[in-house]
């Protein structure tokens, strides 16, 4: 048997656990909506993590023989606190009797329902909980796991016990490393409102979203709140966005992540699209068609995961648009294509690409961007065409390479500088501080969906300084220009900076 010491809040052998106010809302309002799945988003020490397991408890206790439930995590070596509480809540309404099988991390109530306790990290332990019928499954610290991975196993919540509804609960702390995904659902409902929401994005299913914070714990004392909140602080390290994730459970898209200590506002322009609703804010300034010396493409290939091409354009003279100062050789991206897919709501999701598009028909995708902007192909030289020096690899492609496919189907590209990733990005960041400011910055039209949605998405890496995790395509390929305009070695023609 597993004998861990409990928080102050779960259950031991003999005390039944202690609900918080906010866990018993949610309880109250799943009563009211059995059929709904539970999404559990929040900051740090919230108690998410012991309303999950306490919902757990419920389902195995009012569906006896017909629970088959799987308590899931990225890995197993972080799941140890959790396999404790649970441990702990199961003796507790047991009275001693569950049946623990160590190996298989099995428990088994003496009414007939079963729990397990799995890994959900990759394809391979995935396949592992494929071909099962659960009634239950609980993904704790669903922000570490590939979204696909999840969909895929819920395939997989189906009973024909009569009165039972197949339920997925997932915990989540935003800025994890795939926690955008699940944004476009968790920022439907604000804090305190439990009322169910149907998403499109999965289906029709209903969902009650809870978002919860350290300060809704109120187990905790003054002291021991505010003696955690000042290691939260220290972990933020001074990045506001990092401490209103770990502190409130914010998932405020206005967020910088990666760049949290950046004010990004300056950076964000009007979109100059024609007919579009900020083009009047350019008054002229941007010529048409544009001079192909000053237009840049940066492109990282994504094939399994999003493709990404931004038209940029280095500012020749000083430009005012809607109050914003840009200096001479500024870059501004005005345009992009990718190939991300749109949620049923619109959404668009930065980390699954629809996996359809060939390099022929990203090359006609990207040629039309072009020519929205008054631009001959052939008047962009070859050295202001950057794609990830990955793409020229002889893998990926049965003809050679993805940049020599993309050649023949008339983009012809440059491959990227040499260089690390981290230097990329603080050349970035070098350029985003230089904002309004009279050097030249980095800017982007607010249209530029896909490059606001992920550069908001990705988040510090946690071992790595100064790389990130999270949908990078649009980070990277901006990485690259901006390397190449820096003179990064490795490319075809040398220096491209003015």
């Amino acid at each position: 048997m597993v004998t861990a010491t409990q928080p102050k809040t779960a259950a031991t052998a003999t005390r039944p656990p202690q609900l918080l106010s906010w866990q018993v809302k949610v309880t109250t309002a799943l009563q009211a909506a059995p059929d709904c799945w539970v999404a559990l988003p929040g900051g740090r020490y919230s108690g998410k993590s012991l309303l999950a397991a306490i919902l757990v408890l419920r389902a195995m206790d009012s569906h006896g023989p017909a629970f088959r439930g799987v308590i899931a995590r990225e890995s197993l070596k972080g799941g140890e606190k959790l396999l404790a509480l649970v441990h702990g809540l199961l003796r507790w309404y047991s009275k001693g009797k569950a049946k623990f099988q160590k190996v298989e991390r099995r428990w088994t109530l003496p009414n007939g329902a079963t729990l397990t306790f799995e890994q959900l990290g990759d394809s391979r332990s995935q396949d592992k909980l494929q071909g099962g019928d659960y009634s239950f499954l609980l993904v704790d610290d669903c922000g570490l796991v590939d979204q696909k991975l999840v969909r895929r196993v819920t395939t997989n919540l189906r009973t024909t016990a009569p009165g039972v509804h197949p339920q997925l609960v997932v915990t989540l702390n935003p800025g994890d490393r795939y926690s955008a995904a699940w944004a476009p659902l968790v920022r439907v409902r604000v804090r305190g409102d439990l009322t169910p929401v149907t998403s499109p994005d999965w289906s029709g299913q209903r969902w009650i979203i809870a978002h919860s914070s350290i300060f809704d714990n109120t187990s905790l004392t003054r002291d021991q709140r505010e003696a955690y909140i000042r290691l939260l602080k220290a972990d933020a390290y001074g990045r506001p966005h990092l401490e209103a994730q770990q502190i409130e459970g914010s998932w405020d898209a206005s967020g910088g992540g990666l760049f949290s200590g950046i004010d990004l506002a300056p950076a964000r322009l009007p979109d100059p699209t024609p007919g579009g609703s900020g083009a009047h804010l350019w008054n002229g300034q941007l010529p048409r068609p544009l001079p192909g010396a000053e237009v840049f493409l940066a492109m990282d290939w994504g094939g399994t995961v999003p493709t990404w091409c931004g038209l940029f354009w280095l500012v020749p003279q000083t430009l005012v648009i809607d109050g914003v100062r840009i200096a001479p050789d500024s870059l501004v991206l005005l345009d992009e294509v990718h190939t991300a897919m749109t949620l049923p709501s619109g959404e668009l999701d930065p980390e699954r690409s629809t996996g359809l598009a060939t390099t022929r028909e990203v090359a006609v995708m990207v040629g039309a961007m072009v020519r929205r902007w008054g631009v001959l192909m052939a008047l962009i030289p070859l050295r202001n065409r950057v794609l990830d020096a990955a793409a020229f690899a002889q893998t990926g492609s049965s003809q050679g390479s993805i940049g020599e496919e993309l050649g023949r189907a008339g983009l012809v590209m440059t491959p990227s500088p040499k260089g690390d990733r981290v230097s990329g990005f603080n050349l970035i960041a070098e350029r985003f501080h230089r904002c309004n400011s009279g050097a030249p910055g980095l800017y982007a039209a607010t249209g530029c969906r896909y490059y606001w949605t992920s550069l908001l998405a990705v988040s510090p890496h946690p071992t790595r300084q100064g790389d990130c995790t999270g949908p990078d395509h649009a980070l990277d390929a901006t990485a690259y220009l901006c390397r190449a305009l820096a003179g990064g070695v490795g490319m075809t023609s040398g220096p491209r900076w003015r």
